[in-house]
């Protein structure tokens, strides 16, 4: 962010920017672009923070510089690959492009025998912070076999870092291993856990492996719990064994480590560690407690104790119950009611109910504060309700009431004005505050003869894909900060108005250089966070044989 010293330059431009725009045709439809801003929170939808002015300016999708993703059918020998940094100015707009070899990558993960679960590889990205991923499981012996990337003539992008999730969390914590290289001949591996110790009242260890702790309710009443369990992450990202408290409340975690593959005698050991102790299921109406980052490094390995935890004193359990309706008075059927409260013990509580056919619910709730949201279906017209509640033994019959959702409206059009009839997606990223509330939801329509729009969405902060038919030969275009708060929207052509386009083509070929057909083309507008998909295609085949023919439509280079 720039300094309060920067004012005066930024009003500088701010003055030319009013001028070109403010006398233009476009004033009425752009009157917030030239608002001075420190951040895009302060702009709105369709227009972004220029930094280095310090005003709000149209989002443009146009750019000389294009990312490939190349998706290859399975088993045809080439693989998931991606082509970055393309400058379309440069190389103008045939682009060849060469798919990676598929390799074998096979091998067990084992601890004492097989373990199964499932394994994450990945490969640092071409572009923006995505890297390639492949997701597949391992079975109950520990074996496993699948296809992965082999880019030729490149040793630091045939590396591979793998996770591996048990599938039995009380008995196994996860497994990280790096450094993989990956052959033109593939890659075979067995994934081995260190040697953990046994549990035990006195822990014989060289190093740190597993830890020990005591869960107990508070330091007034150190009783024992029921039904809680115990889980913790370290500072690599990595998650214990889920352990249950035995009869004296004692817990003990295997701590994950990182395996060198580079390095086979280095095993990377955390440094510390976070907790949570949560209830096992939604029945026990006991608090989840989280404490953060306790450092492992002074433990001895032959009696490494964390200490004891305290749940804290858990308030009186009370009936709760209720109904939901619209505010027409019908009853709203399985609609998901989400309770949340804090000051709970020394946690929080979370639980999720759903009502039934007459709208009515009812549940337990250790008595507090709760802040309870109503999610009803897609099927419906009604919107998110969040209610404040508090949870006593004085306390009546719970009603929420549920208005329309708002309506998300506008019209999209080519340069030329004229209206697109196009498919329009509008996907929820936060509530309206910008607070990830654990609704994520898409709604989708298709633009009318005239390009006229109307979605029915949630209150939130929506990100919009504008997808045109291809035969319209148009680029998609997607806005991002698209704010639903109290009001419905309806947005400005200039935010929905298409960018020209350009059509990049040429040809897919494998490692071989033979053509390769059914493959699909993302393209990418991307940054060092995120990217952006600007356009799509597949490579076809002609009447006789396969090409490997391709063509994308994006928005023009600058």
């Amino acid at each position: 962010m720039k300094p309060v010293t920067n004012l005066r330059p930024r009003f500088f431009w701010f003055l030319l920017l009013l001028f070109a725009y403010g006398f233009s045709g476009c004033a009425a439809a752009d009157s917030k672009v030239g608002t001075i801003c420190m951040s895009n929170s302060d702009c709105p939808a369709g227009l972004t923070c220029d930094m280095d002015l310090g005003v709000c300016r149209r989002q443009d999708p146009a750019k000389s510089i294009v990312d490939f993703e190349l998706t290859p059918e399975k088993g045809t020998g080439s693989s998931l690959t991606q082509v970055a940094g393309v400058d379309l100015d440069k190389l103008g707009d045939t682009i060849e492009l060469e798919l990676n070899k598929a390799v074998a990558f096979t091998g067990q993960v084992k601890r004492m025998v097989g373990v199964s679960g499932s394994l994450v590889a990945t490969r640092l990205p071409e572009f923006d912070s995505r890297a390639l991923t492949w997701n597949f499981q391992v079975g109950s012996d520990g074996y496993f076999e699948t296809d992965v990337a082999w880019k030729d003539g490149d040793d630091a992008s045939n590396i591979l870092d793998v996770l591996f999730r048990p599938s039995n969390r009380e008995d196994s914590p996860q497994l990280f291993v790096r450094n993989l290289q990956v052959t033109d001949q593939g890659l075979d591996t067995f994934l081995v856990f260190p040697d953990y110790p046994q549990p035990k009242p006195q822990v014989d260890q060289v190093d740190v492996l597993m830890v020990k702790l005591r869960v107990l309710q508070s330091e007034n009443f150190p009783h024992t719990l029921t039904g809680m369990v115990v889980e913790g992450i370290t500072d690599q990202g990595l998650r214990t064994n889920i352990a249950m408290p035995d009869e004296q409340g004692n817990a003990y975690l295997l701590l994950p480590v990182t395996m060198d593959a580079g390095d086979s005698d280095k095993m990377i050991l955390p440094d510390s560690l976070s907790l949570t102790i949560r209830p096992q299921d939604s029945n026990v109406r006991l608090p989840t407690v989280h404490y953060d980052v306790m450092s492992l490094q002074d433990l001895d390995p032959s009696d490494p104790d964390l200490g004891t935890f305290y749940t804290g004193d858990v308030p009186d359990v009370h009936s709760v119950s209720g109904v939901v309706m619209s505010r027409s008075g019908q009853p709203v059927a399985n609609c998901q009611l989400r309770f949340s409260a804090l000051g709970i013990g020394n946690g929080s509580y979370q639980i999720t109910i759903e009502t039934d056919a007459e709208g009515a619910f009812s549940t337990t709730l250790p008595e507090g504060h709760y802040t309870v949201l109503a999610v009803a279906g897609l099927n419906n017209d009604l919107g998110l309700k969040a209610q404040e509640l508090d949870v006593g033994p004085q306390m009546g019959s719970v009603s929420l009431v549920l208005d329309r959702r708002l309506k998300l409206s506008g019209r999209v059009l080519d340069l030329d004005g004229k209206g697109v009839q196009s498919l329009v997606k509008a996907s929820r990223v936060t509530d309206w505050n910008g607070v990830d509330d654990g609704v994520f939801r898409t709604f989708d329509t298709m633009c009318d003869e005239q390009g006229r729009f109307e979605l029915s969405v949630d209150t939130g902060n929506y990100t919009l894909d504008i997808v045109p038919p291809t035969s319209s030969a148009l680029p998609r275009l997607t806005v991002e900060r698209i704010l639903v708060s109290t009001d419905d929207v309806d947005l400005p052509t200039s935010t929905t108005t298409l960018p020209k386009p350009e059509v990049i083509h040429g040809h897919v070929f494998n490692h071989a250089g033979l053509p390769m057909c059914s493959v699909t083309i993302d393209a990418y507008r991307s940054d060092e966070q995120s990217s952006v998909l600007i356009g799509q295609g597949v490579s076809g085949i002609d009447s006789k044989s396969c090409n490997g023919v391709y063509s994308v439509v994006v928005p023009a280079g600058n």
